[in-house]
């Protein structure tokens, strides 16, 4: 399966003309939230949006809309599922933790420890193939809306990253039900619905 491209994406016609207007004015917000019902393409149009937001080679098509070089380096390693700086975040995840306790726990949401692990420490981390992109790291995280909340929480931790993003970092939350996310975080990003 190739990796998908905001062409491919159908019946979104509003989310794309949002997220086509954003990179052409060059103002990429550095947090988005894709909301919307279960099954109509927030997951598939977050990862073709990574693409164009990570290839430093995109430029204008016919159309004059911003794409990602389909020939490109980038390209090739998104195609492959090898793109160093596109970081895919889910409750599975926990699967992968270096924590035994959060690795051997059933996962309804989406603990603290697998987002210090996999977006706070990576944010910090220098960009590996991004150079001269529009954004030097992309984390989607899926089912946001299972971020557990409380003191100490996976969502506390994501809003502070929120509030004080690394340079050139985009987060893109897709979630089924937004207003499970806490209202401080859903009031730091651009939200799109689908």
């Amino acid at each position: 399966m190739s990796y998908p491209t905001l062409e491919q994406i159908q019946g979104q016609a509003r989310a794309l003309e949002t997220l086509d207007a954003a990179v052409a004015s060059d103002r990429v917000r550095h947090a988005w939230i894709f909301h919307g019902p279960s099954g109509v393409g927030k997951h598939t149009t977050a990862r073709a949006f990574a693409g164009v937001l990570l290839d430093p080679g995109a430029g204008p098509d016919l159309s004059g809309r911003i794409r990602p070089d389909p020939e490109g380096r980038t390209r090739a390693l998104l195609e492959s599922g090898s793109h160093p700086d596109l970081h895919l975040i889910s409750k599975e995840m926990a699967s992968y933790s270096r924590d035994t306790a959060v690795r051997s726990s059933k996962q309804r949401s989406i603990p603290v420890e697998v987002i210090r692990e996999f977006l706070i420490e990576p944010a910090g981390l220098s960009t590996a193939a991004s150079k001269g992109a529009r954004a030097s790291k992309v984390f989607i995280v899926d089912e946001a809306h299972l971020l557990q909340a409380g003191e100490g929480a996976a969502a506390n931790a994501v809003l502070k990253v929120l509030e004080e993003p690394p340079a050139g970092v985009v987060i893109i939350l897709v979630t089924d039900d937004e207003h499970a996310l806490l209202p401080t975080i859903r009031s730091r990003c651009r939200r799109v619905g689908f």
